[in-house]
């Protein structure tokens, strides 16, 4: 149960390694979520992909999904996707749509 010394309950995951990419600064834009992106497929900088961040969640501020399939942030989720890497990405912060 939780709370009891020496058991883990269950969806923990007390091994597991956090990783937190800042791609904000004061304004309130960005141009470093393909370099944050990068930095979770190879967390150490050693070329090896093999430890790469198991899941990415992205919460950019904005509507995801209607960019240009070429734009090099969906071009970066699309290749990291493609290894294995879950990505979670926001839809926006517009409120809710139908």
């Amino acid at each position: 149960g939780i709370g009891v010394p020496g058991v883990i309950g269950k969806g923990v995951a007390p091994a597991a390694n956090l990783y937190a990419f800042k791609v904000f600064g004061a304004d309130g834009s960005t141009n470093l979520v393909v370099n944050a992106l990068e930095m979770a497929m190879d967390p150490n900088d050693d070329g090896d992909l093999s430890d790469r961040v198991d899941v990415i969640n992205m919460s950019l501020g904005s509507p995801w999904g209607v960019a240009d399939p070429a734009d090099p942030e969906q071009v970066a989720v699309d290749q990291i996707s493609a290894l294995g890497t879950v990505v979670v990405v926001s839809a926006g912060n517009e409120g809710n749509s139908t």
